[in-house]
């Protein structure tokens, strides 16, 4: 797979569209996805400098509320890494296991009440692979959705079998269940 997707034509397109992009550990949260950060963070001043409209959702460690931060390129929401009433109700359950799930789920709520809210509608959402992030974007939003395939779990543990597995196998399951549903994928490598 090329980068030669709805992405580039869109980084290309004289029409400015309403972008938003969900990604884990957007600045300063990047220590959470180093390279997938850096990634995101050089699109959003891409895409921004070419006049589109771009909202980043990302998740962020440490938090117990919902922050919005708005800066020159885009507006930029950062979601609690859980959600406090379940990890209240089950403490022994970590973003690991099902947490990623939930907060799919929390970070495709937010998309819609922006959405309903605002009355735009995002042309494109690019989510990451990894950990499932576009899990409910693929279910809800199918054209609409690009998912970056940004090596996940399951892949990159069968090319290190000596490494511990970082992943629950439920977020493994759910990162395969986000490529299988995804209609649009992009990825910087063939091999993946």
């Amino acid at each position: 797979m090329e980068e030669t997707s709805k992405l580039t034509q869109l980084k290309n397109s004289s029409k400015k569209l309403n972008v938003c992009l969900v990604y884990p550990g957007y600045p300063p949260y990047e220590q959470e996805s180093g390279g997938i950060a850096s990634y995101i963070q050089e699109n959003v001043q891409f895409l921004a400098a070419s006049g589109h409209n771009v909202v980043v959702i990302s998740r962020a460690p440490g938090i117990s509320r919902l922050i919005k931060k708005n800066t020159r390129e885009a507006q930029i929401v950062y979601l609690p890494h859980f959600l406090p009433r379940i990890s209240k109700l089950f403490p022994m359950l970590k973003f690991n296991e099902y947490g990623a799930y939930f907060y799919s789920y929390k970070a495709y709520k937010y998309l819609n009440k922006i959405e309903k809210e605002t009355h735009i509608r995002f042309d494109v959402i690019e989510a990451s692979d990894w950990g499932g992030e576009g899990y409910f974007f693929v279910k809800k939003f199918p054209e609409r959705t690009i998912i970056k395939c940004d090596t996940p779990s399951f892949i990159s543990e069968s090319y290190n079998p000596n490494n511990p597995p970082y992943l629950s196998s439920f977020v493994k399951r759910l990162e395969q269940k986000t490529l299988l549903n995804a209609k649009n994928i992009v990825s910087n490598s063939r091999k993946l």
